[in-house]
């Protein structure tokens, strides 16, 4: 066990000072360019294809965020009143009755606060600290997010309720949280539903960190100091899932139902995309008609002509097509924080990947970013087994060289380590890739407790 642990502090040591790779980026995925955009035809038959698919569909959701990012403007004039954030405040205030939260104060304050008399240092201490609502400590999936006609909604039920609108009978929910979250996210959702599962980030994935020395750092006791490797560690829980396709998105990224029925939509397309190219890629391989794939990869750009050259044997074009694969919906790019699509050339192969602004390092890529027009939001359907239906090891096709290195400040010592490459970056860098572009009504994260005034939050 020493021997490893020691290893894998080489390698991370390299990976933070020497060997994280710098990205050749061709240029951005554009439309009918790397990204396929529907019809109204077009998408009407994918829905159509998925309206008749009864195997097994498991949502794969990212729920580890704690609340108190949500609250960062409230917690800082907490933490120091000054007038320059008072405009901020001074909203949040006078649309307090519109949050679903307002239905979970107590009668006290809501009087306090209907007849102007309350404190707002004190109320907004009752909101985020644990003697009131411990709002800022609250997991992100339990806050009160939507009002319905059965009373708050939170993101975990809110996922809930859009699954249950597919109707369809085998149907999971998967839900990565927190260490010490489970118990009160049970609690919430009353009685537990054998249909939804649970699982942690795994503490064996954490990066060691690093001085400015290169040296593995310790705390005061003598144990190595980690750090959560990002969502990249993700993998390892999408690679213990046994289903037919994997709906991913994440936990905050959630209509209220009145608006829920153009998500369903979009994700019937996507499910339905995902089964028309697998069923031609069996059509490929049973009758060997090279043809069959032209066409294919014309209308959907699922290969570079690079990648198709490097597999021009029978037998490596079959394991080409046995990757995993994963189709991803694309949102018109308005100025949103985070990744996008990009074409990548690595040894020669061109292919398509999801990049995050923090890749993009150089001159070149900053061009090709300005260039871009489309934005990732993290809503996509994935399938983990091969043509065949066997499940296939997702570790064997990530680009390990791509972590993310992290600089920051502890305890007044500068520090670095290395997250695990990005869960749809590149993690996720050997796969085989469909972009499609879906409408932006359909990317509604909440960052700030001021996004739940958006109105796909705010209807009844």
């Amino acid at each position: 066990m020493k021997s490893q642990i020691l290893q894998a502090i080489d390698e991370q040591r390299k990976l933070v000072f020497q060997d994280v790779a710098e990205l050749q980026i061709e240029g951005p995925c554009l439309s009918a360019q790397g990204i396929y955009v529907w019809t109204p035809e077009t998408l009407q038959f994918h829905q159509s294809l998925f309206k008749e698919f009864n195997g097994k569909l498991t949502f794969f959701i990212p729920s580890s965020g704690s609340g108190s990012r949500m609250f960062a403007f409230l917690q800082q004039y907490l933490r120091n009143p000054s007038n320059e954030s008072l405009p901020e405040i001074e909203r949040f205030f006078k649309h307090l009755p519109e949050f679903a939260f307002y239905d979970a104060i107590s009668e006290d304050w809501k009087h306090q606060l209907e007849t102007s008399r309350v404190d707002p240092l004190a109320f907004l201490t009752y909101l985020m600290e644990p003697e009131g609502l411990n709002f800022s400590n609250l997991p992100k999936a339990i806050f009160p997010f939507h009002r319905t006609s059965q009373g708050i909604q939170t993101p975990i039920e809110g996922h809930l309720r859009q699954g249950d609108g597919f109707e369809k009978e085998n149907i999971e929910y998967h839900f990565t949280i927190q260490h010490g979250f489970e118990s009160l996210i049970r609690e919430t959702l009353g009685s537990h539903d054998s249909h939804i599962q649970f699982s942690y980030q795994s503490l064996a994935s954490d990066a060691f960190v690093f001085n400015d020395s290169q040296e593995a750092m310790v705390d005061a006791s003598g144990a190595l100091i980690r750090r959560p490797a990002g969502h990249g560690a993700l993998l390892e829980n999408l690679n213990h899932l046994d289903s037919d396709m994997i709906l991913v998105k994440n936990i905050d990224n959630i209509q209220c139902h009145a608006e829920q029925d153009l998500s369903l939509d979009i994700w019937s397309g996507l499910c339905g995309l995902m089964l028309e190219i697998q069923s031609q890629f069996k059509a490929v391989l049973a009758t060997k008609d090279l043809g069959l794939l032209e066409v294919l990869n014309q209308k959907y750009n699922v290969f570079s002509q690079s990648q198709l050259e490097e597999n021009t044997s029978w037998e490596a074009l079959q394991l080409l097509l046995n990757r995993p694969l994963r189709i991803c919906g694309m949102v018109l790019n308005e100025g949103q924080p985070g990744g996008g699509p990009f074409w990548v050339n690595h040894n020669g192969v061109s292919t398509k990947q999801i990049i995050e602004k923090s890749q993009l390092t150089s001159s070149a890529h900053f061009s090709c970013l300005l260039n871009s027009t489309h934005f990732n939001p993290v809503m996509m359907v994935v399938c983990t087994k091969d043509l065949s239906g066997e499940t296939i090891d997702l570790e064997n096709f990530v680009r390990k060289d791509l972590g993310i290195v992290v600089q920051k400040n502890h305890f007044g010592e500068h520090i670095n380590y290395v997250e695990k490459p990005g869960l749809w970056n590149g993690g996720m860098y050997d796969w085989n890739s469909v972009f499609v572009e879906i409408p932006s009504a359909v990317f509604s994260p909440v960052k700030n407790v001021m996004d739940l005034l958006n109105p796909v939050h705010a209807g009844n």
